[in-house]
């Protein structure tokens, strides 16, 4: 009796050893999964400052119609009065007149565009940084080493029910004997 519970004893140091370790080793999983939170947060928080700024923009403009004043030249005939009807060769100028047109003028369409594909990048590069975070997250054993931590703990208590129960016994055939 007295070999076994000495034996129970030794498993009982080696248990309590072993949940040290696992307790150590999810103590440092705990930490890292910290650190990764705060990131993971803090990019969330950048993505919806992001966002608030894709909705500050607004709708996207339409072009604007505007009247603008542009020249031309053309070449007409000029024979002049002493050549009216050309019989000595017709003479020619340049003619530079102004005329009014109508264009469009897609300057804050433009300026949308590229503001709201900086927000796009931007976005886009602190979603994968997000991923990216989320994986190490995932691959990290802290499912595992609570279920080891679990299993450790279970055994341990049963081994020291099973120590009670031998020293209980030990104490009733030393009675017995008295």
């Amino acid at each position: 009796n007295n070999g076994a519970i000495k034996e129970i004893e030794r498993i009982i140091q080696d248990i309590k050893s072993r949940i040290g370790k696992k307790q150590h080793e999810k103590s440092i999983v705990d930490k890292e999964i910290k650190v990764l939170t705060n990131q993971q947060n803090s990019i969330q928080s950048q993505i919806d400052e992001v966002d608030q700024g894709i909705r500050s923009l607004g709708y996207r403009p339409s072009p604007k119609l505007i009247s603008v004043t542009k020249t031309r030249t053309r070449i007409v005939k000029d024979n002049g009065f002493t050549n009216l009807w050309g019989l000595f060769g017709d003479r020619y100028k340049k003619v530079t007149e102004k005329y009014t047109d109508i264009e469009e003028d897609t300057t804050e369409r433009d300026n949308y565009d590229n503001e709201r594909q900086k927000f796009d990048r931007e976005r886009n590069e602190l979603n994968n940084k997000l991923q990216n975070i989320r994986n190490q997250i995932q691959t990290l054993p802290d499912l595992d080493l609570a279920k080891e931590l679990g299993k450790l703990q279970r055994e341990y208590e049963r081994k020291m029910e099973e120590l009670k129960y031998q020293q209980k016994e030990m104490e009733r055939a030393r009675l017995e004997r008295i």
